[in-house]
Order: C-alpha cells, then structure tokens, then sequence
C-alpha cells in the first residue's frame, strides 16, 4: 500500500469527488446502452425487411406497376395494428 498524501485528499471535496465518479460511470453506461441499441436496431431481419421494402419499391416503380397509395397503406399496417395492440393492452391493464 502506498501512503495517502494529506495535501491531495485535503483539497479534494467528498461531494466533488463523487460527481466526478458518477459522470465517469454515466459514461460508461452511456457507451454500453448505446452499443446494446445499436445491435438491436441493426439487426439481420431489420435490415433484411428493409432492403426488400427497397427493392421492391424500385422494381415496382421501373416497371411502371407503382401504385403508391396500395404501397403506403401496406407500410402502415404494421404501426397502426401496434398501436392499436398497444392502446388496448393499456386500456385493459387499467380496468384491473
């Protein structure tokens, strides 16, 4: 063990200390959080649905068989029927 310097843990204030230590580990969780996100928001299927979408808009669009308005209502399907799932599993979760 080496010997603690009374001059160095003098000037050092408890409260400024463990400020300093709680932006370290916020960092860190930071760092760690965003590294867990990105995995998830990058997923194989994620990025494999989304190239499809891509794909087929363009192929769609090339051969002049685009019909936008079918197009954005089957992009929609999906959200809204979350929504709705989610809004009437709140709902019921309240009347208990």
């Amino acid at each position: 063990y080496s010997k603690i310097n009374d001059k160095e843990s003098s000037n050092k204030k408890p409260k400024g200390v463990l400020n300093q230590e709680k932006k370290k580990l916020k960092f860190q969780n930071s760092i760690k959080n965003t590294i867990k996100t990105f995995r998830a928001n990058n997923s194989i299927y994620r990025l494999l649905g989304y190239t499809s979408l891509l794909v087929g808009f363009f192929y769609l669009n090339d051969n002049q068989i685009l019909s936008l308005i079918p197009y954005l209502v089957g992009f929609a399907i999906v959200p809204v029927s979350v929504l709705l799932f989610k809004t009437k599993q709140q709902v019921s979760s309240n009347i208990m």
